[in-house]
């Protein structure tokens, strides 16, 4: 069988890097993806979670707001509420994440190039 899944999103807040008590890196965030039909446009919140090499690059390069594609698994988390009602969640297990967009708004742009200027009319080598 084939599980797999590939969404295009902005993430909705920071991605938040956390170690399980074996030290094994874990980061979750949340893609959100818009799609249109006629006239009528929503939005799908998708939850995902990486693991180890992949957990630190997202918390290292991705912030709010920003473009990614994700490809990963679809998994289902289950758990039992405080009410004792069973509760579930789909995630997105991200095996890889692609930049893709525009630079973040938040990124600082680089400085302007600095011109030399030119040679006077006489002073060209040819």
């Amino acid at each position: 069988m084939l599980n797999l899944a590939t969404i295009q999103g902005r993430l909705t807040r920071d991605p938040e890097l956390r170690y399980t008590q074996g030290n094994k890196p874990v980061c979750r965030f949340t893609l959100a993806s818009s799609e249109t039909y006629k006239d009528t446009e929503r939005t799908l919140y998708i939850d995902c979670v990486a693991w180890t090499g992949t957990a630190e690059f997202v918390a290292r390069y991705f912030r709010k707001g920003q473009q990614a594609l994700v490809q990963g698994r679809l998994g289902t988390d289950s758990w039992t509420d405080s009410d004792g009602a069973k509760r579930s969640k789909t995630i997105l297990t991200a095996d890889r994440i692609f930049f893709c967009g525009s630079r973040a708004a938040t990124e600082q742009p680089l400085p302007a190039a600095q011109e030399e200027p030119l040679p006077e009319e006489d002073q060209l080598p040819f």
